[in-house]
Order: structure tokens, then sequence, then C-alpha cells
């Protein structure tokens, strides 16, 4: 029985490969996406589509040189380096870090779609500060809340063996209006807790409509606003009439909004 034999496909010639093929990508993602603006050669496809552009150029060069010349310049080994080394690559150089990571990681997110996803996010992805409304939908935390309408707390399992106590805002004819307001002060313990300027992320789950189905009447609808200075005048955050969802991410159907 013959034994293994180790071939190592990191070496000098693959490291020039892979520094040459980069670059070759680089320049055709240029002449695609920026001179021509085509986007033709996009790198978002499962297999990103410079990569095989580069990988036939490849194969082609090694496969002339090895006819004429019968010089191996790429092993079995080392090619698969090199491709490896494009696959992760090529995607990072243009969508997957520029536009994607970058982004996701540097801002807030506004796109109602990516709140649907957040809890699958890690919490560290984008800018973080103090929550300004920890603690503030506790049953037994009154300070700054105002509550109108039908508004009763009870012990509801928000996730899978997870349960909470929280508000359940009730409307039984079509001109109730139940409503929780929090006053947020500015300062908290002498300390400033939030700028103007500042962007923030507001984000809450709700799971609107009845138990079983959590369908919502088409006639109501779920809403929050924000009065500055205790202004009549509001700035709205969101407002829908969407019924509860059961979901691979909320299997209590809770929707996350914000």
């Amino acid at each position: 029985m013959s034994e293994k034999r180790y071939v190592r496909g990191i070496t000098g010639v693959s490291l020039v490969a892979i520094l040459f093929a980069l670059v070759l990508a680089g320049v055709l993602l240029q002449w695609d996406v920026i001179t021509l603006n085509t986007h033709s050669f996009s790198a978002e496809h499962t297999v990103p589509m410079p990569l095989m552009v580069v990988l036939v150029l490849l194969v082609l060069v090694c496969g002339a040189v090895w006819a004429l010349a019968k010089v191996r310049l790429l092993s079995k080994a080392e090619m698969l380096c090199v491709v490896f080394a494009m696959m992760i690559a090529i995607p990072l150089m243009t969508q997957g870090f520029w536009h994607r990571f970058i982004g996701i990681t540097a801002t807030i997110p506004q796109d109602p779609v990516m709140f649907q996803y957040q809890g699958r996010f890690p919490d560290k992805l984008w800018p973080h500060g103090p929550n300004i409304l920890e603690n503030a939908f506790e049953k037994d935390n009154t300070t700054g809340r105002t509550i109108n309408g039908n508004v009763t707390w009870e012990e509801i399992e928000y996730q899978p063996g997870k349960k909470a106590v929280m508000p359940v805002l009730v409307n039984k004819v079509g001109d109730e209006n139940a409503r929780i307001r929090i006053k947020i002060p500015m300062t908290r313990d002498g300390e400033d807790i939030f700028s103007i300027k500042e962007p923030f992320l507001f984000s809450l789950c709700v799971r609107p409509g009845k138990s079983p189905k959590f369908e919502m009447n088409a006639k109501s609808k779920y809403y929050c606003r924000i009065f500055p200075d205790d202004s009549q005048t509001s700035v709205p955050i969101f407002h829908s009439s969407a019924s509860g969802k059961y979901t691979f991410i909320q299997e209590s159907a809770f929707a996350r909004i914000g």
C-alpha cells in the first residue's frame, strides 16, 4: 500500500499567481464597473464572474507553456490554492466588503426588512450606545410613563422557553386607542444621555392580533411617534396594520419593527 504524499499548495509560485490573478481581476472589475458602467462581471454571484474569466486565462497560459516548453507552471495543489484565494478575495474587493460589510458594521440600519432579521445578527455589527429605553416597559417602572386606554400586563412567552411580563394594548371597539407614552430625559445622573443630532436606532418586537393566529383587523393599526420637548407636532417612526406571523426567526409570531 502506497503512503500518502502531501503536496505543498502555498508556494512562491502560487503566491505570485494569486497576486497576478487578483490584480487582473481588479483591472477587469475597474474596466467593467467604472469605465464601461455595465456591471456585467458581477462579483456577487455564487461563483464570481471575474474569478471564472481570470481562471480560464490562467489555465490557457499554463496550458500554452506546457505545450510549448513542457514546463508545469502550477501543480494541482497550487492551482487549488489560487482558486480558493480568488473565491474569498474577489467578492471582498467589490460588493462583499465595501458595499455590504463596511455598510452594515459602520451605520445604523434603516431598511425595514433589516429589522426582520435583527434578532439573528450579532449585537456588535453596528455602532452602539446606551439603551435609553432600558426597563421602560417593565410593569413596576412608572417613571416618565403615561398610559391611556386599556393596557394590561401579562406574562408572555416571547421565545420558546423564555417568558417576560409585557404590556398588552387592547382595543375592543373602533374608536378606542390604547397608548403608552414614555418621556425620555436629556440627562441622567448628571450626564447627557444623547445629543439631538445623533442618529439612533429604535427597534422593538410586537405581536399584533389575537391568539392563536394573531390576525390583525384591517382597520386597526399600531404606530410609534416621537414628540420633541412636549411639542404637539410628532415625528412618525412607524405605523402598520400587519398581522403577527410565525417565522423561523420569530417562532412566537412576534414581528420586529423599527
